[in-house]
């Protein structure tokens, strides 16, 4: 089991309070589950939302990603790294079809950028 696997495994037990100011709010827990709520339903592909250097990630393997990432700039082989990066998908004429989030932008030593 990996460093980050550990890390996303470990549970906590929650721990609801109440709202002095407003009564009417239901009672919460400090990770945002509302008390008697029902759990969300599973995705398509089943990922695991992971917590690392205190940003959430959609699964594990985005993490460990971002983890990569971190190690190659630690090690000076990138420059940095952005992450959910916007990008607008057009048609030749220039009309927007969509737009879409990358998990990561990684700026290389020349103007091109790896999505």
């Amino acid at each position: 089991m990996t460093y980050l696997q550990k890390r996303s495994a470990k549970k906590h037990t929650h721990r609801y309070f109440v709202v002095i100011s407003d009564p009417t709010e239901p009672p919460r827990c400090i990770c945002g589950k509302t008390k008697g709520a029902k759990r969300a339903a599973k995705g398509t592909y089943n990922a695991i939302r992971c917590r690392y250097n205190g940003y959430w990630y959609d699964s594990r393997f985005e993490a460990q990603k971002a983890m990569e990432l971190d190690w190659l700039l630690r090690a000076g082989k990138i420059k940095g790294w952005q992450r959910q990066f916007p990008i607008e998908i057009r048609d030749h004429q220039g009309k927007l079809i969509r737009r879409h989030k990358v998990d990561f932008r990684v700026p290389r030593s020349s103007e091109r950028r790896k999505l």
